[in-house]
């Protein structure tokens, strides 16, 4: 029998990766995640196999890869109907190239609408934060995990 693979069960498996350190090509659950390990973990938790992401380095332009491993697992969202689980892409120095993911949770922190959860390379760990006008406005794009009921 094929288990229901819900959003309530993947924002449960993200949310048990906080803390957890982090490290480049990070994918090995509560010992070591960088940004895409945080969403591909917790989906492989659930059930749901990602394709996976070709090997990058954080000084490259691996945008463009970044944003093809998303059209191959995600659904796109428009940016004013994103909802807890889904997954941002966000840009850092330019606007045209995602550099960063951050999954939507509820809201707790600083009085924010909505949380997300990610990878610090500052902290060394997975955090989580609010999801404030800074964060927001640095907001790509706003995706779906396929596979979830």
């Amino acid at each position: 029998m094929d288990m229901n693979k819900t959003t309530t069960d993947f924002v449960a498996a993200i949310l048990a990766q906080e803390g957890v350190p982090f490290a480049i090509q990070g994918r090995n659950a509560f010992n070591v995640l960088d940004c895409v390990g945080v969403v591909a973990v917790p989906a492989a938790m659930v059930g749901v196999v990602l394709e996976p992401i070709e090997p990058y380095r954080l000084n490259c332009d691996y945008s463009g890869r970044l944003y093809a491993y998303f059209q191959r697992n995600f659904d796109v969202v428009p940016l004013d109907a994103f909802k807890i689980g889904d997954v941002l892409l966000f840009w850092l120095a330019k606007p045209s190239k995602p550099r960063h993911i951050g999954t939507v949770l509820p809201g707790t922190n600083q009085g924010a609408a909505f949380n997300f959860m990610h990878t610090s390379e500052s902290a060394g760990k997975v955090v989580q934060n609010a999801l404030s006008v800074r964060w927001i406005s640095h907001i790509h794009s706003a995706w779906r995990l396929r596979g979830l009921d």
